[in-house]
């Protein structure tokens, strides 16, 4: 076979053409028109794993060597293209290497034809191109990838050509337009921006296209439905192989609800701050003085009425220094106390200048978490005159009611101005119980709007339970019928907002000129906190009665227990002594004066025990010697020895020595309690615990017996004896708790303050 394969025509031999071939990287046959194969180059080992030799004996290898899934069609087009004179298009197609490697293979042909024209078989070019599948491959997975990235990413994302023209357009796109990409793809990119801001979007379109790239750029995307959506764009060029931007590609953000959320942030902000300085603007102008002080005693804000009464003050200065240029806190000072009990806290104090404050103290924390007591301060001097000032009001209106018709209308606006300035509560009511006219300070007192009272039943302010008359109804006619009684007249009256106050009432009869009651003046005093605090003492006073009843009681029952010790046990050891004694005086046998001694000696040493143990009793020399946590173990002891339960103590905290006092009023606490848990709570089990805190100790006694009804008292009789221990726990300044429940035991807790040493 001759090819003519050199560029200048020449004529090749078949042996110069197999040398030719061989030199190819390609794997190169030579196939006559039945099949049967001429030749085949060397680099059929190489791709195949096969020598040229085997396939030259066995023309059928080339289909056995196909892969298998790909063999029935390599053999249909095998067949076609054998007796072809074409060219013919490359064929693709897989086969397995000797050592079962799978290797992709293109394989293309070419006529070859004497010179006469005579068709001699096809030239056959195989290459292997496995790794340029690989790489192919691997494209179509990242186009794939970045294809569902585009179409499937929440961000929108926008591709456009330089015609403006849109080209992609993702499904996030289709939500913040309402526009399908089928819609949009084609058309002009401005259809998407709104009428007003479609030539600054162009414009920042233009500036994308060329080559400028977007950095969080908003432009403003109208939807379908005439809405406007805010989106923070990003850009980048995408550039054809000379270099030219072939596209431009636009992420976006949708920034709306933020936006909103950022401008209604802003408008907060300046409600806040208008809403603060109108606060510091009325605290300013409020009339009582109004400061805020850090545990420092230094004021961190002080309004115009407080500088107006004490000065200015400096940065740092002391309170105390600034109002009563003292260097050291005031002993009466309240302030700081609301920051320990973290309870508001009201109280009276006079300045130097004499004048008469009441004062609201309340806890408050800054906003850096600082504590700090927020002070608010009313001047009461004149209210302290109230009581004078009252009087002398009362009998101007006893004057004024006397007088006759002629002077009335004179004395009637004398009247007014005088009530309506007084600081006492005033009320006319009529005949039937209409209110015709109240003060400013009856509305203030009892909670009411100006003029709110005016034309309403006057028996809406007093407390139901404690209406006169059988019907609860007949207040006017008691006052009508009885007016002695209700000269000076005291009962409790409901704030509008149901709050109950006792009051202390001046009531007037208001008669016509034929002596007709017409009506009522009602002149008042709240005696709320008074009254209150009379009860108060009135409790305390009972509470004293009834402990020192028990005392007088106890004490005679600790004599008579001693007298009973003195008869029972001490009068008879010495009444057997003496007989004793006077049985040695007669007998003169040595053996039995030996015995005689013996016993006596055995008695008295009985009596000095016996002697010993009252004592210890009466005052255990173990508080004082060896300390309180000892003496309350011995207590409980000797408990658990008397009654038979299990007791047992443990102390917390670092021991220290307290006052005698304090520790004698302790020991005796738990004393009475352990007795009281033996006594009447039936418990097997009891523990006492003693912790030593910072600036107080807690005792806590914990049984396990039927328990109590606190609010009832002790059910077996230690009423009296907890009222006793509550009462010494208060005088230390410290307060007991009590924790129980029927059937559930017990558990009594004394919280008592460690008394404050004077420095000597």
């Amino acid at each position: 076979m001759e090819r003519d394969d050199r560029p200048d025509g020449s004529r090749l031999s078949d042996s110069q053409y197999r040398r030719f071939s061989s030199c190819r990287y390609d794997w190169e046959l030579g196939v006559a028109p039945d099949g049967l194969i001429l030749y085949c180059s060397p680099s059929s080992e190489r791709i195949t794993g096969r020598t040229a030799d085997e396939f030259m004996e066995n023309a059928d290898l080339i289909a056995q060597i196909v892969h298998p899934e790909d063999r029935e069609a390599f053999v249909a087009w095998h067949a076609s293209v054998l007796q072809s004179r074409e060219m013919g298009p490359e064929y693709e197609y897989r086969i397995i290497r000797r050592d079962g490697a799978v290797r992709w293979i293109s394989r293309c042909g070419m006529p070859v034809m004497s010179e006469e024209g005579e068709f001699l078989g096809r030239h056959v070019s195989s290459r292997d191109i496995t790794d340029r599948k690989g790489v192919e491959g691997k494209l179509r997975e990242t186009r794939d990838y970045l294809e569902n990235l585009i179409r499937y990413a929440n961000a929108p994302i926008i591709v456009w050509d330089p015609q403006f023209r849109i080209v992609r357009f993702n499904g996030a796109f289709e939500r913040i337009t309402g526009r399908m990409a089928e819609e949009v793809v084609g058309e002009p990119i401005d259809l998407l921006f709104p009428d007003a801001e479609r030539e600054d979007g162009l414009e920042h379109i233009r500036e994308a296209s060329a080559g400028e790239r977007w950095e969080s750029i908003e432009i403003p995307i109208q939807h379908v439905d005439g809405s406007v959506r805010t989106v923070l764009w990003n850009s980048a060029s995408i550039s054809a192989p000379n270099g030219s931007v072939e596209a431009t590609i636009a992420q976006g953000q949708d920034i709306t609800e933020r936006k909103a959320v950022e401008e209604d942030r802003a408008r907060l902000l300046r409600q806040v701050q208008e809403e603060r300085e109108r606060l510091f603007s009325v605290l300013s102008m409020f009339p009582a003085y109004l400061v805020l002080l850090n545990p420092h005693h230094e004021a961190v804000f002080a309004n115009q009425r407080f500088s107006e009464l004490f000065g200015e003050g400096q940065p740092g200065q002391k309170c105390y220094d600034l109002i009563f240029g003292r260097d050291e806190p005031c002993e009466s000072c309240l302030s700081f106390d609301c920051l320990k009990t973290g309870k508001a806290m009201i109280w009276e104090w006079n300045d130097p200048n004499g004048r008469i404050f009441e004062v609201y103290d309340c806890p408050f924390v800054d906003t850096d978490g600082q504590r700090l007591v927020l002070e608010v301060g009313f001047e009461i001097t004149e209210r302290k005159q109230a009581a004078e000032e009252l009087r002398r009001h009362r009998d101007a209106l006893e004057e004024l009611v006397a007088e006759r018709n002629a002077e009335l209308a004179a004395s009637e606006r004398k009247y007014r101005g005088i009530i309506e300035n007084a600081h006492s509560a005033i009320i006319h009511w009529l005949q039937d119980g209409t209110v015709a006219f109240v003060n400013e300070a009856t509305e203030r007192l009892l909670g009411y709007e100006p003029g709110e009272l005016l034309n309403r039943d006057v028996r809406v302010l007093v407390a139901p339970d404690v209406r006169p008359g059988p019907d609860d109804t007949d207040l006017i006619s008691a006052v009508a019928a009885d007016p002695q009684r209700f000269d000076a007249y005291e009962n409790e009256v409901v704030t509008k907002q149901g709050e109950r106050l006792f009051m202390a009432w001046s009531n007037r009869a208001i008669l016509d000129d034929q002596g007709n009651l017409t009506g009522v003046m009602s002149v008042g005093i709240d005696r709320t906190r008074q009254r209150r605090a009379e009860e108060e003492l009135q409790r305390h006073q009972q509470r004293a009665r009834l402990l020192a009843t028990e005392l007088a009681l106890t004490e005679q029952r600790e004599r008579q227990a001693i007298a009973t010790w003195l008869h029972d046990d001490i009068a008879q050891v010495l009444a057997l002594v003496r007989m004793r004694l006077g049985f040695l005086r007669v007998t003169s046998d040595a053996e039995e004066q030996r015995r005689a001694i013996e016993e006596i000696d055995s008695l008295l040493a009985g009596a000095i025990q016996s002697t010993r143990d009252v004592n210890l009793e009466l005052s255990p020399p173990i508080l004082f010697e060896q300390g309180l946590p000892e003496a309350v173990s011995w207590a409980a002891s000797r408990a658990r020895e008397h009654y038979g339960f299990e007791a047992s103590t443990a102390v917390e905290g670092a021991a220290r020595t307290l006052d005698r006092d304090t520790e004698m009023i302790i020991f005796q606490a738990v004393k009475e309690l352990l007795n009281n848990a033996g006594k009447y709570a039936d418990a097997e089990h009891v523990t006492v615990n003693l912790c030593y805190e910072e600036g107080s100790v807690r005792v806590t006694i914990e049984d396990d017996g039927r328990g109590f009804d606190p609010d009832a008292g002790h059910s077996g009789g230690g009423g009296f004896g907890l009222l006793n221990i509550r009462e010494r726990t208060e005088y230390l300044g410290g307060r007991l708790v009590i924790e129980s429940r029927l059937g559930e035991g017990s558990k009594l807790t004394l919280h008592i303050p460690e008394p404050r040493r004077e420095l000597g």
